[in-house]
């Protein structure tokens, strides 16, 4: 139906207007009229279908987390890069777009458990949804990729100034071009394993000012210890509300009265030593109404 019906879909609105009836073919997209919904059939390397999923409905087959389009991945250049991008839409948008594409069949919060069809790729850019799944979910399949293929060239690219829930189909239909979207993917960075559970201090920290004032030392290595390895979500709670906030790595949130107590010192107290700590340039602070961000300067020298 949407082969035969491509031209008059595109100009309903019910199918991207970016997509080629090229890449509708090579991946086996359909497209329901009864349900009104696209229709993305999950094929194994040999390309037989296994599976069929209506879009954001229910799936019917072997409805684990699969990477898709299996079928065409054998035909890509694997000196070249690939996109991993989030749900099959996106996949469609990409090969329409000249880019090749990966993406798993359920959602950015999945990892297919076979990933051996990636394992020849050099360069995997990942870019998921603008949103906390989104974010949460390439650092975890980053991870994975990085863990199970040490020497492949991993890098995440997350959305700036976009609305939530922004995505690659959006990003072309918005009239950006393909030169544009590489120069998105090269300005991200070569994602590195979070070393979340440890930090590296130098011994010429006990030449530095910080360790020869106790209590500075004490406030900025709780900084230290509580900043995020990874950028990441997390809601701070205030009275009857809750707000979610997104922290970049090296970075944590935080309110005067509530690190005070952690710390058992005087609010008044904590303000002078955090003011003390940002006068020589160990960390930088973004207030607000309610709480504050405070990001420790050159927490990478602190991961590697």
């Amino acid at each position: 139906y949407l082969v035969d019906n491509f031209d008059d879909l595109k100009t309903a609105g019910k199918i991207p207007n970016i997509w080629t009836l090229e890449s509708v073919k090579d991946t086996f997209t359909g497209y329901d009229e009864t349900k009104d919904c696209l229709v993305f059939n999950h094929c194994n390397l040999s390309g037989k279908p296994i599976n069929i999923q209506h879009h954001k409905m229910k799936q019917h087959g072997q409805s684990e987390s699969k990477l898709f389009p299996l079928n065409l991945i054998q035909e890509y250049d694997k000196d070249s890069f690939l996109v991993f991008c989030e749900g099959c839409k996106d996949a469609v948008t990409l090969l329409s777009m000249g880019i090749n594409a990966i993406t798993n069949t359920t959602g950015a919060g999945s990892i297919p458990k076979d990933l051996t069809p990636l394992k020849d790729f050099k360069i995997i850019y990942i870019v998921y949804d603008n949103d906390k799944s989104g974010i949460e979910g390439s650092q975890s399949l980053a991870n994975k990729l990085k863990y199970e293929f040490p020497a492949m060239d991993i890098r995440i690219y997350f959305w700036k100034d976009r609305p939530d829930k922004f995505d690659i189909t959006d990003y072309f239909q918005d009239d950006n071009t393909v030169q544009a979207f590489y120069k998105l993917l090269l300005s991200s960075e070569t994602f590195k394993i979070s070393n979340g559970n440890w930090l590296k201090l130098y011994r010429k920290s006990l030449d530095s000012e910080v360790f020869q004032k106790p209590d500075l030392w004490r406030l900025f290595t709780y900084l230290l210890l509580a900043a995020a390895p990874t950028k990441k979500h997390t809601t701070w709670h205030t009275g009857k509300r809750s707000i979610t906030v997104l922290l970049e790595r090296g970075q944590l949130i935080s309110g005067r009265n509530r690190l005070s107590k952690i710390l058992n010192i005087r609010p008044s107290t904590l303000n002078d030593r955090l003011k003390c700590l940002q006068n020589m340039e160990m960390i930088r602070i973004e207030p607000d109404n309610q709480y504050s961000i405070v990001t420790i300067c050159n927490f990478e020298t602190y991961q590697q």
